[in-house]
């Protein structure tokens, strides 16, 4: 598990604010996630999010599994699914990301021409800094070399005082 920089709901109040956010600090970013980013929720609250990075293999899968596996077990450990916004929030302030990194956001799934997709901040070695997607349909499989991103909890807060939704 690696911590990751905080990010902060809100800052990034709009798709366009965020496109040129990204554009200055050098990520690029990938056709179909700037098809998403129009429709992408942005949000007003200016919440603090720490997030977190772990593998599949860290939550204990040696074979491949789904994304709603790997929740399920970042669930477990008492890890958060975050918002969509996390994406492009992550990739406009995760600059100094180590080249060959690849990471899956943990979010609930956007559609894309029929397909459920969640955002990837990734590092290239040939291309440089990207904000992608990631098909996520319910019977694709991810290897236990996998990264995801999560929110931690702050605090404690009892397993039964949580809800949690998961989209397949």
């Amino acid at each position: 598990m690696k911590d990751l920089p905080t990010v902060i709901l809100g800052t990034l109040r709009s798709d366009v604010l965020c496109e040129s956010t990204l554009k200055e600090v050098g990520r690029r970013i990938g056709p179909d996630a700037r098809k998403v980013l129009r429709t992408t929720p942005f949000s007003r609250r200016g919440e603090r999010i720490p997030l977190t990075a772990i593998s599949n293999a860290e939550l204990g899968f040696t074979q491949d599994v789904t994304r709603l596996q790997t929740y399920e077990a970042a669930l477990k450990l008492r890890l958060e699914i975050v918002p969509a916004e996390i994406g492009p929030g992550l990739g406009a302030i995760y600059y100094d990301q180590p080249a060959g990194e690849e990471l899956m956001i943990g979010m609930e799934p956007l559609v894309l021409k029929g397909f459920r997709r969640i955002f990837t901040v990734e590092h290239t070695p040939a291309t440089g800094l990207w904000l992608s997607l990631c098909k996520s349909h319910i019977t694709l499989r991810f290897p236990p070399s996998t990264i995801w991103v999560f929110g931690k909890q702050v605090g404690i807060v009892s397993d039964d005082s949580e809800t949690h939704r998961l989209v397949a």
